[in-house]
């Protein structure tokens, strides 16, 4: 689970505590990783920004975030997306972008740090915690 931001030139690293594996696992993870950078945006730029967009090489990604529509295995990130959205009073845009574009938060995913350093240069790399998940019940 990572994600960076260019404009810092910051990339955030996070140990995953196992799911139970089912198909959408993958999904479950870059779904998180999107909602992890969204909430770093939120808690860490001052003023708080109205628009955010961010960029997942994830299609599934793309489309949870653009329409909230989830599998009930996805559903908590999208409760937390939209809470967030409210709270904040942010409108959300997920983008795709080729993997090929995405060099850096694969390699943060992967924990193949001496890679990531490679594509941005002088990048700090941090340990972050994922935000909580709403349950919706």
């Amino acid at each position: 689970l990572a994600f960076w931001s260019p404009r810092h030139n910051l990339g955030f690293q996070a140990s995953i505590v196992p799911i139970p594996s089912s198909p959408h696992t993958i999904y479950y993870w870059e779904a998180y990783a999107v909602l992890s950078a969204f909430y770093w945006i939120l808690h860490s730029t001052n003023p708080t920004p109205r628009r955010v967009v961010i960029y997942s090489d994830n299609l599934n990604s793309v489309h949870l975030f653009s329409s909230l529509r989830a599998t009930v295995e996805l559903n908590p990130i999208a409760l937390t997306a939209a809470d967030l959205m409210l709270r904040f009073d942010c409108q959300l845009r997920v983008a795709h972008i080729s993997g090929k574009q995405n060099q850096v938060a694969d390699a943060l995913s992967r924990r193949m740090n001496i890679d990531a350093r490679r594509f941005a240069p002088g990048i700090d790399i941090a340990n972050f915690e994922p935000p909580h998940l709403l349950l919706g019940a």
